[in-house]
């Protein structure tokens, strides 16, 4: 399976994992089959928020599963269309912890519930985090 994750920065599994999806500079593509990590730039970094330009090419390069902190209602709807699961993580560890929480499958799905509905700096906060839903989207 192939999953993409939001990331702060671009520094192998070192990375830290970047709460919102939307507002993530990268996202780390992992495919546990192969365990073969790459990075990719978002293209949302200079578009306004819910923008969702990468929910197209993540779907393009053949992702299956998206792990956040948090993801808007408008790309929450257009992976839950193709078919790509989301799953909720929103602490700042590194993507090498997250990987390791992945295969002992220790992270929940999200649901429409919990997406993010609020804009700017005070709703992300600190490393792009949501603050807001169902126990801050912690699992």
């Amino acid at each position: 399976m192939k999953i993409a994750i939001s990331v702060e920065k671009k520094d192998g599994l070192n990375s830290k994992v970047y709460g919102h999806f939307g507002r993530a500079p990268s996202y780390a593509l992992y495919d546990d089959a192969t365990e073969q990590l790459e990075f990719i730039d978002s293209k949302n970094k200079h578009e306004g928020h819910g923008s969702c330009h990468s929910t197209n090419m993540l779907s393009a390069r053949g992702v299956n599963a998206i792990i956040c902190g948090g993801m808007g209602k408008h790309a929450f709807v257009k992976f839950h269309e193709k078919g790509i699961k989301v799953y909720n993580f929103s602490h700042a560890i590194s993507l090498n912890e997250l990987i390791q929480k992945w295969k002992n499958n220790e992270l929940r799905e999200m649901s429409i519930e919990e997406v993010c509905s609020g804009y700017g700096v005070q709703h992300h906060g600190e490393h792009g985090m949501c603050h807001h839903g169902k126990d801050n989207h912690q699992v």
